[in-house]
């Protein structure tokens, strides 16, 4: 019996020295802040012996993974007395595959001594790749916000349909914290926006590709992104994943994501013109025409008298949509209101007639406008302008005495009228151009003077006979 409970005794004891950790105690973070890859970085801690008896043959170790290296200085320690303390120097160095982002999780400091193993102090790091995304920019209607830490929130917020502009800048630190010279190449932008779209679908844009180099302003590059918020986006905060990578000189691959968040918010009212369309496009004369209208609601509250008045004052256009209800939740089938109006167009005058529609809530305040050009032909034949032919203008030639002594030969030509081409026109009438044509089928003739003198004679003589004879019967 005796043995029994001295064999009990014995194994209580084997257990309490099994299960005992050596009261040893640390820092309980060491954070190492910013810290680039195939760098290192150094903190120091307190190590302290919290028992009442001394622990020995102390040494340290580290639960980080392959891709991070740790130096302890001292490495170990023989002996450390009972409320005694000792600071230890730690390195940490990162390789080219240690996980990119803040306050990553690199690992716990052990100790471990002939009293057993103890666990001291939790390591993180702001682990940075040498393709910097250097900050990231919200540009809005109004506003333009940065940010520059992965996991931030924009303040300023979008509403539902507002157009916007992310812009991600990255930059090639390889020359200013490693003092090296390397491109960058094969980098690419991805830009997500989660959720965001009707059905929880994700925004996505298209990818964005280009190189980086080692000097000048060449080491950086903005990449823009452009959208506008989708009209059913519920108000609340999403998330915006961006996503780069690239390749070094050195062969090395590298590849992380920056998660930020941005917000829309809906205002209190807010009634939004989503159609405005006119079937036919164009007017001619008395156009019969389908006015297609559709208004939606894009506020947080249910707006109960809705109206809006569609005008052309050059048509002699002007409808008043008597009063309708619209929901909120789009959800709903009464979110959005549609309608068309058959109108019956009188002849318009030709160019451009503006057609407006104004939409209105609680009787007078305006909420939206939305206007649309209807083109007009006018009326009458819609036949292409000719413009009329002229004929060119001969300059005059002065005859000489010896080509006016020359007689022409009469050419054998049809004696008529010969006729222009029919002029017609959709505008106005011109006048007609009207040029002197020589007689057809007649030439000119040269006079004799002595064709002429003779019977001028004749005549002299006849008359002055006649006078001699009247005087003689006197």
């Amino acid at each position: 019996m005796q043995r029994v409970g001295t064999f009990f005794v014995m194994v209580a004891l084997l257990a309490l020295s099994v299960s005992a950790a050596p009261s040893l105690s640390a820092d309980s973070l060491l954070d190492f802040d910013e810290l680039y890859h195939n760098q290192s970085r150094s903190l120091s801690f307190t190590l302290s012996n919290t028992g009442s008896t001394p622990v020995t043959g102390i040494s340290f170790s580290s639960s980080a993974g392959s891709d991070y290296t740790l130096t302890f200085s001292p490495a170990t320690i023989a002996t450390l007395g009972a409320g005694g303390s000792a600071t230890v120097n730690v390195k940490l160095f990162a390789g080219f595959g240690a996980e990119i982002g803040d306050n990553v999780s690199v690992g716990n400091v052990l100790a471990n001594t002939d009293q057993g193993s103890a666990t001291l102090s939790k390591m993180t790091a702001d682990i940075r790749s040498y393709l910097k995304i250097a900050n990231v920019r919200l540009n809005g209607p109004g506003f333009r916000e940065t940010i520059t830490r992965d996991g931030e929130r924009f303040e300023e917020y979008l509403r539902p349909s507002d157009p916007f502009e992310l812009e991600v800048e990255l930059e090639n630190v390889f020359p200013s914290v490693a003092n090296q010279d390397s491109e960058i190449s094969e980098i690419e932008v991805e830009v997500i926006i989660k959720s965001i779209i009707e059905d929880e679908e994700d925004l996505e844009f298209p990818i964005q590709t280009d190189e980086l180099s080692f000097e000048g302003n060449d080491r950086k590059k903005v990449f823009r992104f452009n959208s506008s918020i989708p009209l059913q986006t519920d108000s609340d905060f999403y998330e915006i994943e961006i996503g780069v990578s690239g390749e070094d000189d050195f062969g090395h691959s590298v590849g992380y994501t920056w998660t930020v968040e941005m917000q829309v918010s809906k205002d209190v009212h807010d009634l939004r013109i989503i159609q405005l369309e006119a079937a036919p496009k164009s007017l001619s004369c008395e156009t019969q025409m389908v006015i297609s209208v559709g208004v939606m609601n894009l506020g947080r509250n249910d707006e109960k008298y809705v109206t809006y008045t569609l005008s052309a004052p050059s048509l002699g256009l002007l409808i008043r949509q008597s009063r309708f209800q619209l929901d909120s939740n789009i959800d709903n089938d009464e979110n959005i209101y549609r309608r068309t109006h058959p109108v019956a167009i009188p002849i318009a005058s030709r160019g451009n007639h503006t057609l407006t529609l104004t939409l209105y809530r609680d009787g007078d305040v305006l909420e939206d406008v939305s206007a649309i050009a209807i083109p007009a032909r006018g009326c009458g034949p819609q036949q292409a302008e000719v413009q009329p032919i002229e004929e060119p203008q001969e300059e005059p030639v002065e005859e000489t005495q010896e080509e006016a002594d020359i007689e022409e030969e009469p050419e054998d030509v049809d004696v008529g009228s010969e006729e222009g081409p029919e002029v017609i026109s959709s505008s106005e009438s011109r006048p007609a151009v009207h040029k002197a044509q020589p007689v057809l089928g007649t030439r000119e003739r040269k006079l004799d003077p002595f064709q002429v003198l003779v019977p001028l004679l004749l005549v002299a003589a006849i008359g002055f006979g006649a006078f001699l004879l009247l005087k003689l019967m006197k």
